[in-house]
């Protein structure tokens, strides 16, 4: 009888060890008890056994003034666009960080930043719409505004919009700059156009080998709050491997480290890599 309990709590101790490593020594743990198994279909991306992705959010520089808005918000027109309704269970959204930054004194602001050290960069954005509409990205650095025009898919659902190589490598490192997405919904009014905005930050990382596993660059980044990279990684895998039920996993997993689970289950319906400046883009 005295084995038994002893073996049994050897046991008991052993895991502990084990998932005290795991949480230590990596973003991936085991997944609460309360959350629902996931099915382990066949999937290259992480290890079957490691089931649940952890988003260092705390490696995000604090005290940055990143002012802007993820979620839109915006007034309601006197004459309301039918192919831009107001009354939404979701709407327009930048896929990004977000939190509460303290300014002076007591006053508070949403700051919105992301990380990012790859190339190219891809800003992610749920768009609620379903008629042909154009958004306009604005992105301000060193050389001036930069904008760009895309034509909207028919499909409500998530878009990455991946900047130029080159005005990606014209960001410098540890700084900050502001972008914008705006739905044209109103040419003649564009105060009244839904919109969000936000800063992102190049940082500088050790360079990942060519061999880096998926999995190896997934951890690397979230490891290091590199929200946009991850965020672009899983997202291609998931546009590789829409119905892959460990990759929504970890997709729904990261979602819901920056309180935007709400989206995990929107479909990836384009993404669109800008050149040209204001000349429509379509893919």
């Amino acid at each position: 009888m005295k084995v038994q309990v002893l073996l049994g709590l050897f046991i008991h101790i052993s895991t502990t060890i084990l998932a005290l490593q795991l949480g230590g020594k990596s973003s991936l743990a085991n997944p609460p008890s309360d959350r629902p198994a996931t099915n382990q279909s066949q999937s290259t991306l992480l290890p079957k056994q490691l089931t649940h992705l952890i988003f260092n959010s705390n490696a995000v520089p604090k005290g940055k003034k990143a002012p802007g808005r993820r979620a839109s918000g915006g007034r309601r027109p006197n004459s309301e666009n039918p192919a831009c309704p107001q009354l939404l269970d979701k709407g327009l959204t930048a896929l990004v960080s977000e939190r509460k930054e303290r300014i002076s004194g007591n006053k508070e602001v949403q700051s919105v930043l992301g990380l990012s050290a790859s190339e190219p960069l891809t800003l992610w954005f749920y768009v609620p719409y379903t008629e042909p509409l154009q958004a306009k990205l604005t992105l301000v650095n060193d050389q001036g505004n930069h904008s760009y025009l895309i034509n909207l898919p028919k499909q409500a659902g998530i878009v990455g919009l991946a900047l130029p190589p080159q005005v990606t490598q014209s960001l410098k490192v540890d700084q900050q700059y502001r972008w914008g997405l705006s739905i044209i919904c109103h040419p003649m009014s564009p105060s009244l156009n839904p919109n969000v905005s936000g800063w992102l930050q190049r940082v500088e990382l050790p360079a990942l080998s060519s061999s880096e596993s998926v999995s190896e660059k997934l951890l690397y980044y979230a490891n290091r709050g590199i929200w946009h990279d991850a965020l672009t990684l899983l997202a291609n895998q998931r546009m590789a491997k829409p119905n892959d039920a460990i990759i929504n996993q970890y997709w729904g997993d990261l979602l819901d480290a920056e309180q935007l689970g709400n989206l995990s289950g929107e479909a990836i319906v384009q993404q669109y890599f800008l050149n040209e400046e204001l000349k429509p883009v379509t893919q």
